[in-house]
């Protein structure tokens, strides 16, 4: 993991910032802890799992993703998903309703961007099918959905989204 401090991505501020590698999948996160650490290092312990610790500027030692909290306070999250076109890139497409699916949505919100606008916040999914209808239609070429969530209970399950009707508005000139 580095450390890279603080970021601003889409006008949101992210304190205490990490980017992890994982070396298995090949894949980048960026973390944002509530504590800002100093070192890390990992043990096997007597179960025989690989555990990673981390020493904050307090100069207490904590168990990294482990619990539900972070340092008793709540856990923040978000997930990006890539974009959506439907059909093609360059034709006008208008979506009315969303429906979000999840196994557990402990304070789970579902935002949306169309092209490259700014994220608006289409609500909370707090059932296990939560069914979104704008109050005005979200037009455009491409289309970005993000889930955010503080929790400090059960991790969440988010299980998909379903776009049951994309209106086809053609090539726009």
């Amino acid at each position: 993991m580095w450390a890279v401090g603080s970021l601003t991505i889409d006008d949101i501020v992210y304190s205490n910032a990490w980017i992890a590698w994982n070396i298995a999948d090949e894949t980048m996160e960026v973390r944002n802890y509530d504590d800002r650490f100093r070192a890390f290092s990992s043990y096997i312990n007597t179960s025989g799992s690989l555990t990673v610790v981390g020493g904050d500027t307090d100069g207490t030692v904590q168990t990294i993703d482990s619990g539900n909290t972070d340092n008793g306070a709540p856990i923040f999250g978000e997930c990006v998903l890539g974009s959506l076109v439907f059909t093609t890139r360059g034709r006008v497409k208008v979506v009315n309703e969303v429906i979000a699916y999840a196994s557990h949505f402990q304070g789970l919100r579902l935002l949306m961007k169309v092209d490259s606008g700014k994220y608006r916040l289409l609500g909370n999914i707090d059932s296990r099918v939560k069914q979104f209808k704008n109050s005005e239609s979200l037009r455009g070429n491409e289309f970005y959905f993000k889930i955010t969530s503080v929790n400090s209970g059960e991790p969440f399950i988010f299980d998909g989204l379903e776009i049951p009707y994309i209106e086809d508005e053609g090539y726009s000139s």
